[in-house]
C-alpha cells in the first residue's frame, strides 16, 4: 500500500512539473520518431493527463487495480516504443524528471539518469 502511494506520488509530481513546461517531454516523445507534428503535442498532453490521474488513483484503494493496469499498459507501450526506436537507430535521452531538474537542480532525482544510461 505504501509503495503504491510512493509511485503514485512520483508519477503525479513529475508529470505536474512536466505539464508546466512540457516542451522537454514533447522533445522526448519526438526522439522516438514514431509520431510527429501536431499529433505529438496531443500525445504529450494525453500521457501527462493519464499519468497524473493514474498517480492520484494509486492513493484510492478501490482504484488500485485500474491504475496498475494503466501503468502496466504504459510500460508495455514505452518498452515497445523504445525497442522500435533503438532498432531504427534513434538516440533517446532520458526525460523522466527533466522538467524538475531544470526548474530545481537539487530536487530532480539523479537515479533516473543512472537507470537510463
Amino acid at each position: 500500500m505504501g509503495l503504491l502511494r510512493y509511485f503514485g506520488g512520483c508519477f503525479s509530481y513529475s508529470r505536474i512539473w512536466e505539464a508546466q513546461g512540457s516542451s522537454g517531454f514533447f522533445e522526448a516523445i519526438r526522439f522516438y520518431q514514431i509520431i510527429g507534428g501536431q499529433l505529438a503535442g496531443w500525445v504529450v498532453w494525453l500521457l501527462i493527463s493519464v499519468e497524473i490521474v493514474g498517480g492520484c488513483a494509486l492513493f484510492v484503494r478501490s482504484l488500485h487495480k485500474g491504475a496498475i493496469l494503466v501503468f502496466a499498459s504504459l510500460l508495455v507501450l514505452f518498452t515497445l516504443s523504445g525497442v522500435s526506436a533503438k532498432l531504427r537507430g534513434a538516440e533517446i535521452p532520458c526525460g523522466c524528471f527533466s522538467a524538475i531538474e531544470q526548474a530545481t537542480p537539487l530536487a530532480g532525482p539523479r537515479f533516473c539518469e543512472t537507470l537510463c544510461s
